[in-house]
């Protein structure tokens, strides 16, 4: 009857988001839907019978466009909500385009009630206050946290701005620039030529001396562009530059000394494991173990006296492990094998390198 009218959506009762997104679909087709509904002719279904005389009224028609006049923006953060890996930043800048949005409202009985139920729902939750103030802390909003946030940690501020683990990917983008510029300024020589390295920043960034850096790290600064030289940096090392391998070299010994700092203070239930101890690694760097290997290996073997240990990836989502906490708590019989939830990528053992298949 209407080929070129995409379905209604569906509504899943987990999904807040896919019930405004029908609310969506029926505000822009609304004249379709009601031209179809309204041809039918079967009195004795009652259901339709109730969705004829619904949209002949029209303050449904005018619900519709008011809600999605209002608080449409909810569906596109809630989509947004769902995708893994957003920063605390990103969170709470969208959280306070939501709230921005719900004030600007004018008020009436319904926005009233919508405005209260959102900030009854935050302040029922009892982190959300607490991880607003390291937000606004690490953003400079305000300069100091505030005691009930201090209480959870005695060093917590004095990460502002500090680079908790030195192999992330902007880390070792980072590494990369101040080589070249290193030897750019006769400061310091690097192990390796920077030719190509060079080549590659002056690319990435678009730029043509050093001076047209400082846009990009400063006016114009965008963490998660600087990070992503780091994917190009990997295929330069794979293609033999011998600065970028070092630099990720260098990463790996920086991997062998934070998760050593760790195992050594770890419960010998957790160390005595087959393969050792488990370190489950999260993000993209780890994609680059190829390339972190030998100096991930070698500080292990010249530093440590760890005899083993076990790198796995997910193969899962986090929820899952989420869903089975609840199941335990809620004393529910849930059929569970752990071992298909992880891929172990690597099996450390002193003296032996393998990889996940065991050979040497």
């Amino acid at each position: 009857m209407l080929p070129n009218i995409p379905l209604p959506p569906e509504q899943d009762a987990t999904r807040w988001s896919s019930w405004l997104e029908a609310v969506a679909y029926y505000d822009e087709y609304f004249e379709c839907v009601e031209r179809v509904i309204c041809r039918l002719d079967s009195p004795e279904i009652n259901d339709i019978k109730k969705a004829q005389d619904l949209l002949r009224q029209r303050s449904v028609r005018d619900d519709f466009r008011y809600i999605i006049n209002n608080y449409g923006i909810l569906i596109d953060v809630m989509r947004r909500f769902e995708i893994q890996g957003l920063s605390l930043s990103e969170q709470f800048t969208m959280l306070e385009d939501v709230m921005r949005s719900i004030n600007d409202v004018r008020p009436n009985s319904v926005s009233v009630v919508i405005k209260e139920d959102m900030l009854r729902a935050f302040q029922a939750n009892p982190g959300h206050s607490t991880l607003e103030s390291i937000w606004q802390f690490q953003n400079g909003t305000i300069g100091k946290l505030p005691p009930d946030v201090l209480k959870y940690s005695t060093c917590i501020d004095k990460f502002s701005h500090c680079p908790i683990s030195i192999v992330e990917a902007w880390r070792i983008a980072h590494r990369a620039i101040k080589c070249c510029f290193d030897d750019l300024d006769g400061f310091e020589k690097p192990p390796f030529p920077i030719d190509r390295v060079w080549s590659l920043v002056k690319e990435h960034f678009k730029i043509k001396t050093q001076a047209d850096i400082l846009d990009s790290f400063y006016k114009n600064f965008d963490k998660a562009y600087i990070a992503s030289l780091c994917k190009k940096l990997v295929q330069l090392a794979r293609e033999d530059d011998e600065l970028s391998q070092s630099i990720f070299t260098e990463a790996g010994t920086y991997l062998a000394r934070n998760i050593s700092a760790v195992v050594v203070k770890a419960a010998p239930e957790l160390t005595d494991r087959d393969g050792g101890i488990h370190i489950l690694c999260v993000g993209s760097v780890w994609l680059s173990w190829d390339l972190l290997r030998s100096g991930f290996i070698k500080w292990m073997e010249n530093n440590t006296s760890i005899d083993k240990m076990s790198l796995m990836k997910l193969n899962t989502e986090m929820g899952v492990g989420a869903a089975l906490m609840a199941s335990d708590r809620l004393h529910l019989p849930l059929e569970r094998d752990y071992s298909k939830n992880y891929t172990v990528f690597y099996r450390y053992k002193r003296g032996v390198c393998c990889a996940n298949n065991g050979t040497v």
